[in-house]
């Protein structure tokens, strides 16, 4: 395991004040020397950060459209499929309900009716 104590030593520190007092002389140096300079630099940045906010916010708009088509055909084909499942099993179902039915011959077919009973009246 990495022990804390290896990680912060003595040296390390030194050095990391050292470049970080480096660094800021040599900024001090350059805007000391050329005043605009510091704004020609935050202007260049100011731009990049826009030009990639912008840039990020227009592949986010062309996913989110992306998304959008592939969850519709999506959609669409699971609506295709159901119906299709659901009509291969009413043909299916209707298969075998012709398959059981009983073949009933032309004499045997009105057997099976009621006849509607004749109404008296009682006068």
């Amino acid at each position: 395991m990495i022990d804390a104590k290896d990680l912060i030593k003595p040296g390390a520190v030194v050095l990391g004040v050292a470049t970080a007092a480096v660094l800021g002389f040599a900024a001090g140096f350059v805007v000391a020397r050329d005043p605009a300079f510091l704004r020609r630099l935050a202007r260049a940045a100011a731009g990049g950060v826009e030009r990639v906010t912008a840039a990020i916010a227009e592949s986010k708009e062309e996913l989110a459209d992306l998304w959008a088509e592939v969850r519709e055909d999506a959609r669409e084909n699971l609506d295709e499929r159901a119906f299709a499942h659901a009509h291969r099993q009413d043909a299916a179902a209707s298969a075998t309900t012709a398959a059981n039915e009983p073949a009933v011959a032309p004499a045997e077919a009105g057997r099976g009716r009621r006849q509607p009973r004749a109404k008296t009246t009682t006068h």
